[in-house]
Parts: structure tokens; C-alpha cells; sequence
């Protein structure tokens, strides 16, 4: 039944639009002969959210989309009280949809015996047929090795120090060989947000094991894949999810070498990558919530004069917000100076962030010619 290429997303009502433009990104590069099976596992979605996926699943051929809700497994294991002390300290939002697909064969059909899972906040650039048949799943994990992971490690160290009566009542000596490089378990530390998953063996995992060594990571769901599945990974190419946090400036020279890529590849990587992973902050659906809604409505008429505001200076948009209201112009500015952090603090060699986002928003702005979505429901698809 499911001989087509099996792809799961896992979210919760807080992440519709970031799906959303995900999808559409996966579905209007796909082949026409391709035929995919979308499978959904979500907590909290409405029915108007399901018909929004919908809309964008029915406008393509070949395509099936399927939903799996999973408030259930949520209490089951306490997915929702993973961290939660922790993410108090930090000021970090954990939502429980995230550990989702660790226990994806409970919920998914037992004919799929392996799937892609993708992050919503992916954006795919072409057809992933190559890559869900042409690796052979040997482990339960396949994905693409996390760059950064050393700067990442040194914070993780630091807050265990602070935290570390927390660790006490479980494997101390899995994630202490995580921590200290035994077994080249840095070489199997592979960014979450998209993996190859081998079902059949992933069927046989102690789930409760998995979230009890969850509550003592700093990224709960990636690092304990990497540590309690660390000698069952293989690495796939840097192209299949290319996360644009490699490439900020401080870490340019350093990944580009490691990944074994030029700068010119990461300058032009629409040429390159499958898939591309928005993964830093601010996303780029903060612009498109409710009150944003409001003032595109009132004062722009697309996407493209949208858009232009943040690449404005200071002074370039107090002259052209002199008109709106204090509570506008708070919120614009806001935005703005969040867009700047990511794009001049971060990525200003490369304008990753810059060109990633224009990518985001013209498939939003595509859906929104096409009416897979209405303006007038922009307010109600994000949060």
C-alpha cells in the first residue's frame, strides 16, 4: 500500500504555517511520477488546520496524506514534562511533538518499514525519491552530521555543571561517553532535522529509556538520539539537510572545511542542496502572526514590498511608518531589529539568513496567488 516514498512531519497547532510552507516546498518540487505518502503526527490541530493541509496536499498528483493524533503517547511517557524545570532556567520552548518521531512506529502503519522525517521548519528543493531509495538503512538513523557540535557541547558542559543533581537518577555513562568523545560519538552527532528512520528497528527501542536520558539533555530530542542511538548512525552528504547555522561568519572557515565544501557551494546553494534547514531564530513565520496580518492588510498589498522593509535602515523606516500608530510602529521595529540580529550578527558574509527567508516568504506568497492560503486566515494559521 505505502510503495511510494513515506514522509513524516510532527507538529503541534503553534506550527501550521512553518508546515505549511514546508509541504508546499516538498509537493511543487516533486516529479510528477513520484508518488508520496504524507503521514502527519500532531497534538492539538483543529479541523481548520487539517483542511489547510489538506488544500495543499489536494493540489498536487500522486500524493496521500495521513493523520496520527498523539496526545496519548504524550501521557503516556510525560512528553510534556521533559525538561521542564530546565527549560524554565533557560527560557527555552520544548514542545512535546518534537520526540515524536522516536516513537513513530507506534503510530505509523506496519507496512512503512522506513520513512524521511523532516523538521517543519525545512524547506525542500528537490524531488527526494534518490534519497529515500538509494540508501541502504543499515541503522536506525541516517541524517547529516551536526557541524557545529563542538560550540554546542562546550554549552551543554557548562549547564550540567550548573545542573548536574538532575543526571543522577539515570545513565550517567551513556552520556558521559557522548560527552567525551568515546567511540567517535561526535562523528555520529547528526542534526535532527531530517532523518532517514529504519522502522523496524527502531520498533524495538525501550521508549521509556529514551525520554528518561531526554531529561537530562540540553537539546532533549537530538542529543539523545545521538547518544543512545550513537552506535547505530550513518552520516548522509551535508546537501541533504543543509542547516544554515553551519555557515554563520564565526563558523564559516571552520565547517566549510569540515564538510569538505567551498564557499562558493555555500553562496550557491540553491544549486546544491535537496533540502534546507531554517534552523536559527527569529523563523521566518514570526513576520506573517495575527498582528502582522493586520498591517500587511492595512498597508502593503504582497509579499515583495513586505519583504523590503527589513532590508531599510533606521531612518529609512521612520519616514515610511510616520503615519502608523505607536503600536505598529513598535512592532515593526521589533521584527526588524530580530531580522537584523539574524542576518548582520550572524550570517552578513554569505546573507544565508537573508536568501533563505526570500525563499520562505515567495512560497508563501505563491500559496497565497494560488489560494492554498487567504490572507484573511493568515491570523488564524499561526500563533
Amino acid at each position: 500500500m505505502f510503495n511510494g516514498v513515506n514522509i513524516l512531519y510532527t507538529t503541534d497547532n503553534n506550527g501550521v504555517s512553518m508546515l505549511s510552507v514546508s509541504l508546499y516546498s516538498l509537493l511543487r518540487v516533486k516529479k510528477p511520477e513520484s508518488i508520496y505518502y504524507i503521514h502527519i503526527a500532531y497534538l492539538g490541530l483543529n479541523e481548520r488546520d487539517i483542511r489547510q493541509l489538506n488544500k495543499i496536499v489536494e493540489y498536487f498528483h500522486n500524493v496521500k496524506i495521513y493523520y496520527y493524533e498523539c496526545q496519548s503517547y504524550v501521557d503516556q511517557y510525560g512528553l510534556d514534562k521533559i525538561f521542564q524545570k530546565e527549560k524554565n532556567v533557560l527560557k527555552l520552548h520544548w514542545p512535546p511533538a518534537m520526540y515524536l518521531y522516536l516513537i513513530s512506529p507506534l503510530y505509523l502503519p506496519l507496512s512503512v518499514d522506513h520513512i524521511i522525517y523532516l523538521d517543519i521548519d525545512i524547506l525542500v528543493l528537490t524531488d527526494l525519491s534518490n534519497l529515500y531509495r538509494n540508501n541502504r538503512l543499515i541503522t536506525t538513523f541516517m541524517g547529516v552530521r551536526e557541524w557545529s557540535i563542538i560550540p554546542w557541547i562546550k554549552r551543554q558542559n557548562k549547564y550540567y555543571i550548573q545542573h548536574k543533581k538532575n543526571m543522577e537518577s539515570y545513565n550517567d555513562a551513556v552520556y558521559t561517553g557522548f560527552n567525551d568523545g568515546k567511540a567517535n560519538k561526535y562523528d555520529n552527532y547528526i542534526n535532527s532535522g531530517m532523518l532517514l528512520i529504519n522502522l523496524e528497528r527502531l520498533k524495538k527501542v525501550n521508549y521509556q529509556e529514551v525520554f528518561n536520558l531526554a531529561r537530562v539533555h540540553y537539546w532533549p530530542d537530538q542529543d539523545v538520539l545521538c547518544s543512545y542511538f550513537a552506535n547505530d548512525i550513518l552520516t548522509l552528504p551535508i546537501w541533504d539537510n543543509f542547516c544554515i547555522h553551519y555557515f554563520y561568519d564565526e563558523l564559516l572557515e571552520q565547517n566549510v572545511k569540515n564538510a569538505g565544501i567551498t564557499t562558493e557551494q555555500v553562496e550557491n546553494f540553491e544549486k546544491y542542496a535537496n533540502i534546507v534547514h531554517i534552523s536559527t531564530r527569529p523563523k521566518p513565520n514570526v513576520l506573517f502572526n495575527a498582528q502582522a496580518y493586520e498591517i500587511i492588510k492595512k498597508y502593503f498589498t504582497d509579499f515583495e514590498s513586505y519583504y523590503n522593509i527589513f532590508t531599510y535602515t533606521n531612518e529609512q523606516l521612520d519616514k515610511l511608518i510616520v503615519n502608523y500608530s505607536k503600536q505598529e510602529q513598535t512592532f515593526l521595529k521589533k521584527r526588524l531589529d530580530e531580522y537584523r540580529i539574524a542576518l548582520y550578527a550572524r550570517a552578513q558574509k554569505t546573507r544565508l539568513y537573508e536568501r533563505v527567508f526570500y525563499i520562505w516568504g515567495q512560497l508563501w506568497n505563491a500559496m497565497v496567488r494560488k489560494g492554498l492560503i487567504k490572507y484573511k486566515n493568515i491570523s488564524s494559521l499561526i500563533s
